[in-house]
């Protein structure tokens, strides 16, 4: 969004990790996460959306918190494991990761097929926002153990305003 997650990880982590990827696809959003992260060496900055494979999807010019598909503009999206070097038909793994944070407005269930390999390969802890849709509840936590049946799954819901962040958690 503008740059929060990723300063909030650097504070909980102690420091800065090696790499951080922080997606954005929404161009005004992209522009605050741009001048928030200025300095930060270790972010790569995209300015796309996240989904299963490489297309362009139907998306919201608004800005905002919520930027949801509404058929207003054409954005590029492509999957976790393109951004991270898999290639299909190649031996050669992608990048590895350690987290991921998922709060893509009713599409993580896409996003995390596009992710398979790496949450196969690498299993990193991820927090996944499981409100944006009705079947988001069961159905998230059952496709990432069909991909990886060795994580543990929490589901939290945060005591915060607005109240209806609900996040699962597999590490």
């Amino acid at each position: 969004y503008t740059g929060d997650t990723v300063e909030e990880f650097i504070k909980y982590a102690g420091g800065a990790p090696a790499l951080i990827y922080a997606v954005e696809p929404e161009e005004r959003n992209f522009r605050k996460l741009s001048e928030n992260t200025v300095g930060l060496e270790h972010c790569r900055l995209i300015n796309m959306a996240v989904s299963d494979k490489d297309e362009m999807v139907e998306f919201s010019k608004g800005g905002g918190r919520g930027s949801l598909q509404d058929k207003t503009k054409l954005v590029h999206a492509d999957s976790v494991d393109h951004m991270l070097g898999w290639r299909e038909g190649s031996d050669a793994p992608g990048e590895a990761v350690s987290l991921i944070k998922m709060d893509l407005e009713g599409v993580e269930s896409k996003a995390i097929a596009g992710a398979a390999q790496t949450i196969k390969t690498y299993k990193p802890r991820m927090l996944v926002s499981a409100y944006h849709r009705v079947d988001d509840i069961w159905k998230l936590p059952l496709q990432v153990l069909e991909l990886n049946p060795d994580y543990k799954v929490y589901l939290r819901h945060s005591h915060c305003l607005p109240g209806w962040e609900v996040n699962y958690y597999f590490k």
